[in-house]
């Protein structure tokens, strides 16, 4: 099993200390996460893969950084799928009056005292929804920010940050 982190802002992308993430869709999300589990202000998404898999469509959330082996000890909560999109069908079943049980039955939270064999249980069971549910990646969130001691590599984007820093400045000098 592998944790990866995105991102597309240039300062953590060449410095990820600090890096936290945020649900563009809060307003759905946090109540649906109050009501059944609990919501978090403060939190880093990562993605969970197969230990061969080579990247999935959480990749397009920007600069993948790989994660330490050690930080499933400190996940909160796991999603068979992406926290927002399981939410939103949730809630469009709702609207259509239909129960949302199964999507409820997505998230698993972790417990604090789990041991490292149960929290790869809760994973492995995550990412067999997953697949199961035809939904592209297993979503799990830390509550709190990346420190730089998670990474594997945290000098890894030392080069896209580069990269990303002169295509702003193009943009603003060759406005389109």
């Amino acid at each position: 099993m592998r944790f990866f982190t995105g991102t597309d802002n240039p300062d953590f992308v060449g410095k990820p200390e600090g890096k936290c993430s945020s649900d563009d869709c809060k307003l759905l999300v946090q109540p649906f996460m109050d009501h059944y589990f609990r919501y978090e202000e403060k939190f880093l998404c990562i993605t969970v893969r197969d230990a061969d898999e080579k990247g999935n469509l959480a990749d397009v959330y920007g600069f993948q950084f790989e994660l330490k082996p050690d930080v499933i000890n400190q996940i909160a909560i796991v999603c068979a799928g992406d926290f927002q999109d399981v939410i939103y069908n949730a809630y469009c079943c709702l609207l259509r009056g239909k129960g949302i049980k199964e999507y409820v039955e997505c998230f698993e939270v972790i417990p604090t005292d789990a041991d490292r064999a149960k929290r790869e249980e809760i994973l492995a069971n995550a990412m067999s929804k997953a697949k199961e549910a035809k939904r592209p990646y297993v979503e799990a969130r830390l509550y709190r920010c990346l420190r730089r001691s998670d990474c594997i590599n945290p000098d890894s984007g030392q080069q896209e940050s580069i990269a990303l820093l002169l295509a702003e400045d193009d943009e603003e000098e060759y406005p389109g």
